[in-house]
């Protein structure tokens, strides 16, 4: 049994100890349901040399990045800011197994992104496919019911599909990225660097921003080690 504990102390201290909204415990309990999937997943063949990455959520991107509606992080006892980079590249195309859902709360979330990276782990076993990136995750809505998007980079097609899994072909495109270091709560700061960065080089967003979850968490104690990387298409 996983020790949360001793993997997720912080998030266990502000559930416990303070006086966050109701909201925001559910949002935190979220989280470490996610985090739990990525143990159960191991199981499924994820190979030794793969970083997986965590599959926590950043809370719900909406199509345009102006109304970016994320957790306000400002009740949390962490004592050092993030650090950020952006970077502005051509993304490579990808092809991913994805899985479409709705969630009806926010408290949903956490169960169904696990059940279906766990559906597309086994998938990926009977079809003998490895990894070509990091788990992603797209969220199409910020209101209820929440629809959300599951997804994993693989190496091929895959001759046999069943169930929900789709295959969906990622283009490659023109994109900002912000590689955020810090705890998931913060991540919202990192939507004023790419809104200002569209403002000031006349660009605009195309299509729902997508998070790519690079650091396992249980990895690493210091939650400023965790790396996720925040993708916004633009034209």
């Amino acid at each position: 049994m996983i020790n949360l504990y001793h993997h997720f102390p912080n998030y266990l201290l502000i559930l416990q100890e303070s006086n966050a909204t109701t909201g925001m415990k559910v949002i935190i309990n979220v989280l470490i349901s996610i985090i739990v999937a990525f143990f159960t997943f191991i199981g499924y063949g994820l190979p030794e040399c793969v970083n997986i990455g965590s599959w926590v959520k950043n809370a719900f991107p909406a199509n345009d990045v102006k109304d970016v509606t994320r957790p306000n992080d400002t009740w949390l006892a962490y004592p050092q800011k993030p650090r950020m980079e952006l970077e502005v590249l051509k993304t490579k195309p990808m092809i991913v197994l994805s899985i479409m859902d709705t969630a009806k709360t926010m408290s949903d979330i956490g169960t169904n992104l696990a059940k279906n990276y766990v559906e597309i782990g086994s998938i990926m076993k009977i079809n003998n496919l490895s990894y070509a990136g990091m788990p992603l995750a797209w969220y199409y809505s910020q209101t209820e019911p929440y629809v959300i998007e599951a997804g994993i980079p693989v190496n091929k097609k895959p001759s046999k599909l069943n169930g929900r899994i789709k295959v969906k072909h990622v283009a490659g495109v023109n994109a900002v990225v912000v590689h955020f270091w810090g705890p998931y709560e913060m991540t919202s700061k990192a939507y004023p660097m790419i809104r200002k960065w569209l403002e000031q080089n006349n660009k605009t967003a195309a299509g729902v921003p997508y998070d790519v979850y690079v650091t396992d968490p249980t990895t690493v104690k210091d939650p400023y080690q965790i790396q996720t990387d925040i993708f916004q298409p633009f034209k």
